[in-house]
């Protein structure tokens, strides 16, 4: 195999890597993935044909979106996650003065639930004065 030829495939590799990376099937690239490879590739370009302003732009340019789309993610995440917080904290006091019925390690509790408590970012519904994890809901009654 030619020396050229020998570099076309190992570029090729590197393509089907990074489209496979931008499908999901290998490892992410992040910002500082992305600064390496901008880095490196300007400490070995041909110095007879250096890239041009425009290409090096358009690096930038790829990388501000990553950056902005990698932001949009976290805070994406934090509101699904405050989202799901509160849905399951709208629902538990929805609970309130209803009759439910609890698993626990002796067998069945039924009780009024009374309040719901917030304890170490648990939900626990107070039963007789006594906290339950929401997890051991198995029925509520009218």
């Amino acid at each position: 195999m030619s020396v050229s030829a020998a570099n076309k495939t190992n570029q090729t590799d590197k393509w089907n890597w990074a489209a496979e990376t931008a499908a999901g099937g290998g490892a992410e690239i992040g910002k500082n993935d992305f600064l390496t490879l901008l880095i490196t590739q300007m400490q070995h370009q041909d110095p007879l044909s250096p890239v041009k302003d425009q290409e090096f732009a358009a690096q930038l340019a790829q990388f501000s979106s990553l950056e902005a789309m990698q932001n949009l993610c976290s805070q994406f995440e934090q509101f699904a996650a405050a989202n799901r917080w509160m849905t399951y904290l709208g629902q538990a006091t929805g609970l309130i003065g209803k009759t439910v019925d609890l698993t626990v390690e002796e067998g069945t509790v039924s009780g009024v639930v009374e309040m719901v408590r917030l304890e170490d970012g648990h939900i626990k519904l107070v039963i007789d004065g006594k906290d339950y994890e929401i997890d051991q809901l198995l029925a509520v009654r009218p």
